[in-house]
Parts: structure tokens; C-alpha cells; sequence
């Protein structure tokens, strides 16, 4: 009985963990896009104003925080053995 528990613990926290990846995937997709619009916009103008460049860089940060959290997210795994996340080598 314990065992059929635990295996189904996993499987739900593995479900959790999915979830999440895809959603912060979504997010990474739609940053990226949003901050490739905006760089199309400014390069179209003469003189892109500093605070626009500032912004974009912002932007470039959170997508990186965030490539991280997806790419982590993707190497953790649940399993019967550890029962917490743990990376994979």
C-alpha cells in the first residue's frame, strides 16, 4: 500500500513540474517575441532613446532568469527513490 503511495506522489509532483516547464516555457516564447518586436521598432527609428535600450536589456535579463528556470526545471526529475527533485548529471 505505501508503495502504490509513493509511486503515485511522484507521479502527481512529476505532473506539478511539467506543468510549470510548460508554462514558464510559454512565458520564455512570449518575452522573446515581445523583445524581438520591440528591437525591430527600434532599429527602425533613427535615434532609439537610451530608456528604450534599458528596457530591452532588463528584458533580455528576465528571459535569461527565466531560460534557466525552464532548463533547471528540465533537468529535475521525481523520483520513488529520493521523493524531492533532484538534477540530474
Amino acid at each position: 500500500m505505501k508503495i502504490h503511495v509513493d509511486a503515485k506522489r511522484v507521479e502527481q509532483l512529476n505532473v506539478v513540474r511539467h506543468k510549470e516547464m510548460s508554462e514558464n516555457a510559454s512565458k520564455l516564447l512570449a518575452l522573446a517575441n515581445q523583445l524581438k518586436t520591440e528591437m525591430d521598432e527600434s532599429s527602425r527609428q533613427t535615434q532609439p532613446s537610451n530608456s528604450m535600450y534599458i528596457q530591452s536589456l532588463r528584458q533580455a535579463e528576465q528571459i535569461e532568469k527565466l531560460a534557466h528556470n525552464v532548463r533547471d526545471t528540465m533537468r529535475s526529475t521525481v523520483t520513488e527513490d529520493t521523493r524531492i527533485c533532484c538534477k540530474q548529471p
